[in-house]
């Protein structure tokens, strides 16, 4: 079951399952942010909606997705983080003119000998880019795996074995990619 919810004062809609709360009921929250947390579990929804990355500074959209990805994970060598698949991606009410880039990466990189006692995150990032707004929209969902939270053989990221807390997580990112509307472009400041 899911839910449509307002972000940024209603200027975007989506749609997130009916367990997630807002965090900024909870807690202080950046302007630029909406945090949304899954009330039965660890998983994270964040929308952040941020300066656009000049063209120049990166060789192309995928390259900023990845910068993105290194300022959340705070590993700006890629040392502790490993990226599993990038590419392009689409959102069913975004008009196609805006670059729309994908990518699933583990913090810190899982030891499948023994994971069924190590602790990571996934993460499942969407890139929007608003060249006409300035704007790079990021949209993460963030799914930490505690010790003893799966198990061990599960989950296996290069043969296509997410386990079910990231195949979770990966429905929640369709959701989000079919229903992720823009309603007041005004948000935007060019």
């Amino acid at each position: 079951m899911s839910k449509t919810v307002e972000l940024f004062g209603g200027a975007i809609t989506a749609d997130y399952p009916n367990t997630f709360i807002d965090v900024s009921d909870l807690r202080q929250v950046p302007d630029h942010q909406e945090v949304y947390i899954d009330a039965n579990g660890l998983t994270s929804i964040i929308v952040d909606i941020l300066e656009r990355q000049p063209s120049e500074m990166c060789s192309d959209d995928e390259e900023v997705a990845i910068n993105h990805l290194k300022d959340i994970t705070n590993d700006h060598d890629l040392m502790h983080t490993k990226i599993w698949t990038a590419g392009a991606a689409q959102f069913s009410k975004i008009p196609n003119t805006s670059p729309v880039l994908s990518l699933f990466a583990t913090e810190p990189v899982p030891s499948l000998q023994n994971s069924r006692h190590q602790k990571y995150t996934s993460i499942l990032l969407v890139l929007l880019r608003l060249e006409e707004k300035q704007t790079d929209i990021v949209i993460t969902v963030n799914v930490p795996h505690e010790p003893g939270s799966w198990e061990s053989g599960t989950i296996d990221p290069e043969n296509g074995r997410l386990g079910s807390l990231l195949e979770a997580a990966s429905a929640y990112q369709e959701k989000i990619l079919a229903s992720f509307e823009i309603k007041d472009w005004n948000l935007f400041v060019n």
